[in-house]
């Protein structure tokens, strides 16, 4: 509703992660602490189902790929927020495929995303507002995109709308430095 929680969530939080080393990020960890930053947020959702495997790192920074992580969540409560508690579901899931890890965070809105997907990532598209300013979509897609990953949207019949992050599998360093000496 109107008064929730979930509204207060501030635009940036900063996700504490132990440092590895520069620019490389086990993001199951990153999604594993931002499940228990939003633990309140989620125990207002009826079912959330989590499939949370174990993957390589990625590269890119802990805080900017926690920010992805926070955004997607916060977007998906927020926006089965007007369904009754018992029918709010929202899933998230992280795994390997095809040299990528990939985070998908989906929920059952009753609004689905808009035709034009890349309306969900313009703050400026016009469409129906939940809660917010619509800015955590487009700060995710950038991030995403300055690591090489990727981030896009789309609606799953009967009523899932289903958020997609996509981040490169961090390359061992000897191996991207024999790349470049072939180039």
């Amino acid at each position: 509703g109107q008064g929730s929680p979930i509204a207060e969530v501030p635009g940036g939080i900063e996700v504490p992660t132990h440092t590895r080393e520069e620019n490389v990020v086990d993001l199951r960890n990153v999604v594993r602490l931002t499940l228990g930053i939003l633990r309140s947020e989620l125990r207002e959702v009826g079912e959330v189902k989590l499939e949370v495997s174990a993957v390589p790192d990625v590269r890119g920074s802990s805080v900017k790929l926690g920010q992805v992580v926070v955004n997607l969540l916060v977007n998906a409560v927020r926006a089965v927020a007007d369904k009754p508690r018992r029918e709010r579901f929202v899933s998230v899931r992280l795994a390997a495929e095809r040299g990528a890890v990939i985070l998908e965070v989906a929920d059952n809105r009753d609004i689905p995303v808009s035709e034009d997907l890349s309306a969900s990532f313009d703050p400026l598209a016009k469409r129906e507002r939940l809660v917010g300013t619509g800015l955590g979509l487009a700060i995710s897609k950038r991030i995403a995109e300055e690591v090489s990953g990727r981030i896009e949207a789309e609606s799953r019949p009967p009523n899932r709308t289903l958020f997609r992050s996509s981040s490169p599998i961090r390359c061992a360093p000897y191996v991207a430095r024999r790349a470049a000496r072939h180039v």
